[in-house]
């Protein structure tokens, strides 16, 4: 028969202990105990005794209570301790330990600064600080001396009231716990249209008012498809006089940025508009002067607005256009001419080179030039010619296709240069200018070139045979490496093509996967070669 020992009094149960005997049966019966008669012909004696056993069995019984509530709660301590014990013993051999306080928070901060993922809600900022704040007691302490880790606050769309209001009380627990650290605020909704729910607007309302009472805190603002009504109920009358980065995307077309974002942002340095129609576009109309960085996509406004436009940044550092309105673009050139004497970086993005005529950027350093191959044509180069000579400081130069490296005149210290270039068809490898893809070509344009690096990847539309451009491409990386071996010891800088990278994405052709790796060989028998890798898919 088993037996429990009590770990408070070192008392024993035993089964019998909680199997009592049943208790005296009364001498009265049920019916006259329930009544109000006189009881005549029974002995009062003994009932007093049927009482005084009935009184010692009670006191039995709970006798055994009180020794099982100790037993009970000697389980739950024992229990308490071994949960204990298992969790130190997992953070023994768990990730992270030894590290020095110091780095586990420059880890927190370095995961939780990471750029959200917009296309996946699992990935955005808030869920990271919570995810390691869960991963042991040392991690949640440090976590929670670091208020700036609760500062980056992500709020997505969600289609149940429910999932809402669990985000409302998350926020309220970050907004608490960033203390007074700047906010990044990020804020996703869906492409698709969204079921009129009243519920759900008067949530989201609710959640843009209670950021907007610490709108004084904000540093920077992500916006992605907010309907208008919503935009419109974010930004306070009192402006947001500490953000410095603002971005915003795929907003209806004609809204109006909100008065208070385009006057009282004192600290704004970063913009990002695309995908609307900013109708306070103009000379002088929007007055953030102060910028160091722009980026424009998808605007529905001429090229000679978006001059004007630039104009007024003088001090502008980084700059993007990016796959503007064709049927906004000028027709040949510009009258508007713009110099951007601060402009260190530009990207032009599938946009028309024409509007490089009216461009003059004397300092620049790091030149991006996309275009799709249907678009490689002559007066793409006769358009970039010129601009490139009114430079004199480029370092490194990102393009869509070795077709334009003839644009450049080879009289700047480019040390980098990097070709992403999809091709999918011996057409697309024809027009796209792999033919100046070869070493005299680069001894002449870029004298002074260190690191060479080409990225080809097939866009997913080929058939089974379309894919052998891409060994094309890798052949003639072996053929530049071979040249420049033979070249060594004449007259060439001996930092002249230092680093050689490849990346090629082959997708689902084993075919060409297989004659990539056979080029791979040749290619890693050269020590210039740092880098060669084939992907069956992108990693």
């Amino acid at each position: 028969m088993g037996i429990l020992q009590c770990p408070h009094c070192s008392g024993t149960l035993t089964v019998q202990d909680f199997v009592a005997t049943t208790a005296p049966p009364p001498i009265v019966p049920e019916e006259l105990l329930q009544s109000n008669q006189l009881l005549i012909g029974f002995n009062s004696n003994l009932i007093h005794n049927n009482i005084e056993a009935t009184a010692s069995y009670l006191k039995s019984v709970e006798t055994v209570l009180t020794r099982v509530d100790l037993l009970r709660n000697g389980l739950e301590e024992a229990r308490r301790r071994t949960r204990k014990q298992i969790v130190q013993q997992r953070e023994c051999i768990g990730i992270g330990r030894g590290l020095p306080l110091d780095v586990l928070r420059n880890i927190f901060e370095m995961v939780t600064d990471m750029y959200p993922y917009k296309e996946d809600f699992e990935a955005y900022r808030s869920l990271a600080i919570i995810r390691l704040a869960s991963v042991s007691r040392t991690w949640r302490r440090v976590s929670l001396e670091l208020p700036s880790v609760w500062s980056y606050i992500t709020i997505p769309f969600f289609y149940t009231s429910q999932a809402l209001a669990d985000t409302a009380q998350l926020l309220d627990l970050f907004l608490i716990r960033s203390g007074d650290s700047p906010l990044h605020v990020s804020f996703y909704f869906p492409d698709n249209d969204v079921e009129d729910d009243e519920n759900i607007w008067s949530g989201y309302k609710h959640l843009f008012l209670n950021l907007a009472d610490h709108s004084s805190r904000w540093e920077e603002l992500i916006l992605n498809n907010i309907p208008y009504e919503l935009l419109d109920t974010l930004f306070p009358l009192s402006g947001v006089s500490r953000l410095k980065s603002f971005e915003i995307e795929d907003v209806e077309r004609g809204v109006l940025l909100p008065e208070s974002l385009i006057l009282n942002t004192p600290a704004l340095r970063s913009v990002h508009l695309a995908g609307l129609e900013v109708k306070q576009f103009g000379p002088r109309t929007i007055p953030w002067s102060q910028l160091r960085k722009l980026e424009l996509e998808f605007l529905g406004r001429p090229f000679q607005e978006i001059l004007a436009l630039l104009t007024d940044f003088a001090d502008l550092e980084d700059l993007t256009l990016f796959q503007m309105d064709h049927n906004m673009i000028m027709n040949g050139s510009s009258n508007t001419a713009v110099e951007l004497t601060n402009l260190i970086r530009f990207s032009l993005s599938f946009t028309d080179p024409f509007i490089l005529d009216a461009l003059t950027i004397p300092n620049l350093r790091h030149f991006i030039f996309a275009r799709s191959w249907q678009d490689f044509s002559s007066p793409s180069i006769d358009a970039l010619g010129p601009f490139l000579m009114r430079t004199k400081s480029l370092e490194t130069v990102n393009l869509s296709s070795p077709f334009y490296i003839p644009a450049f005149p080879g009289t700047h210290h480019t040390y980098r240069l990097v070709i992403v270039l999809a091709c999918n068809s011996p057409v697309t490898l024809e027009r796209s200018g792999v033919a100046s893809l070869s070493y005299a070509c680069l001894i002449a344009h870029f004298p002074r070139l260190r690191d060479l690096e080409v990225i080809c990847e097939e866009d997913g539309d080929e058939k089974e045979g379309d894919l052998d451009g891409l060994v094309d491409v890798a052949k003639a990386l072996v053929t530049i490496c071979r040249a420049r071996n033979e070249a060594d010891g004449k007259s060439v800088p001996e930092t002249f093509l230092e680093n050689i990278s490849a990346r090629f994405v082959v997708g689902t052709s084993p075919v060409v996967f297989e004659k990539l790796l056979e080029v791979r060989k040749e290619a890693m028998e050269f020590p210039r070669f740092t880098r060669f890798q084939v992907l069956k898919e992108r990693e």
